[in-house]
């Protein structure tokens, strides 16, 4: 059990330190950053979870 964790701290930590070597692969990893944002705030914004100051609900 100890080794399957060892290794896949491995493999995270390797990808994790990976560089993108062309413009092309910045550009992927930039939009899939702004993807990655859009997502969070509308699934945010959809369970009900923002707040409106002033509002009281029911």
């Amino acid at each position: 059990m100890a080794a399957a964790v060892l290794v896949l701290l491995f493999v995270l930590q390797r990808r994790r330190n990976g560089n993108t070597e062309n413009v092309d692969g910045r550009l992927i990893e930039q939009a899939r950053r702004l993807q990655a944002y859009n997502d969070r705030v509308s699934y945010n914004a959809a369970s009900g979870r923002c707040h409106v100051v002033g509002y009281v609900g029911a």
